[in-house]
């Protein structure tokens, strides 16, 4: 009985199709990608998952299971646990989760949380103690790595994200948790401790 239970579970967790994407958002100042205009928003979703995965060590097979939910506002909890931020990645016990992202005023999904969200994805560390959460280069590098992927499609978001800071995933990260108190470095015009 256990075995025919244990094979079950296995095969429930096991059996995860590949990431979805869905565009739940809905407010006045929407950005024109997340329209019906833009038909190539789940094919762009999934490709940015994908390439941040990579980036953060994982495979996109790591992100089967996982629904990405565009949302119209601020994300209020996380986790069960109080927020007001841009995204949340909350797993499901038995594998997959779904990631919230609230597009705010980027201009394209790449120039998102998202990235961000899926660095939780692939190491967890839902308390961000690992140094890349902080680390300007690492934050440049994923920015680098997108622009690359979107370049083809999307000149004017390769741009955006090429600009020096724009993913802020370190600095959010390190201002909003530990208040800029973070760290012996320098991260764009402000240093912190560690």
């Amino acid at each position: 009985m256990r075995a025919a239970l244990l094979i079950a579970l296995v095969t429930l967790t096991a059996c995860h199709g590949p990431l979805d994407v869905s565009n739940e958002a809905s407010y006045q100042d929407m950005p024109f990608w997340l329209s019906d205009h833009q038909p190539q928003l789940v094919e762009r979703t999934s490709t940015t998952a994908d390439a941040a995965a990579r980036v953060w060590g994982g495979s996109p097979d790591y992100l089967k299971g996982w629904t990405v939910r565009l949302v119209g506002g601020r994300i209020q909890t996380c986790g069960g646990h109080p927020l007001a931020g841009l995204g949340c990645a909350e797993p499901a016990i038995l594998g997959g989760g779904a990631v919230r992202v609230f597009p705010e005023y980027a201009p394209c999904i790449e120039a998102t949380i998202l990235a961000h969200e899926v660095g939780h994805i692939i190491i967890g560390d839902d308390r961000h103690t690992d140094p890349r959460w902080c680390d300007e280069a690492f934050w440049t590098g994923v920015a680098e790595t997108l622009a690359g992927e979107v370049a083809p499609v999307d000149a004017q978001c390769a741009a955006t994200l090429r600009i020096p800071g724009w993913l802020f995933g370190f600095s959010r990260v390190c201002d909003h948790l530990f208040g800029g108190q973070v760290g012996a470095r320098s991260i764009s015009s402000r240093t912190f401790e560690l």
